[in-house]
Parts: C-alpha cells; sequence; structure tokens
C-alpha cells in the first residue's frame, strides 16, 4: 500500500516522466507488472502520456510480463 500511495503522489506532479527508464530499462509500468500490483498499473495506464510498448532491456513487454507471472 505504501507504494500505491507514492505513485499517487507522484502521479499528481507535472514533472514526473512516467516513461522513464532506470538503469536496466525498467519502467514503473514494467515494475508494476513484474510485480502484479494491479493498482499501479491502472494508475500508470490511465496517464494519457503512458507508453504500454516500452520494452525491458530482454526486450519482453510490460504485458508480457504481466502475463507471465
Amino acid at each position: 500500500q505504501d507504494s500505491e500511495q507514492c505513485v499517487e503522489y507522484l502521479l499528481q506532479r507535472e514533472d514526473i516522466d512516467v516513461n522513464i527508464q532506470n538503469g536496466t530499462k525498467d519502467t514503473a509500468l514494467i515494475w508494476g507488472a513484474v510485480n502484479n500490483n494491479v493498482n499501479i498499473l491502472a494508475m500508470l495506464c490511465s496517464m494519457p502520456n503512458i507508453d504500454i510498448n516500452i520494452p525491458t532491456n530482454t526486450g519482453s513487454s510490460p504485458l508480457i510480463l504481466a502475463c507471465s507471472e
């Protein structure tokens, strides 16, 4: 629940890039999919500028990761 509150807070900020990738090319959407956090996924997918097709460094999409968990 703490993660969800943190994401909710951050998504309210105008200076947040929801598609930013970390050093291993993971995005918040990928993290949500890997951790099977439906609430975070819903919050992220509600953002108008979310790119649901950014792959990981191994080429997996968030959808593929969500289906494999």
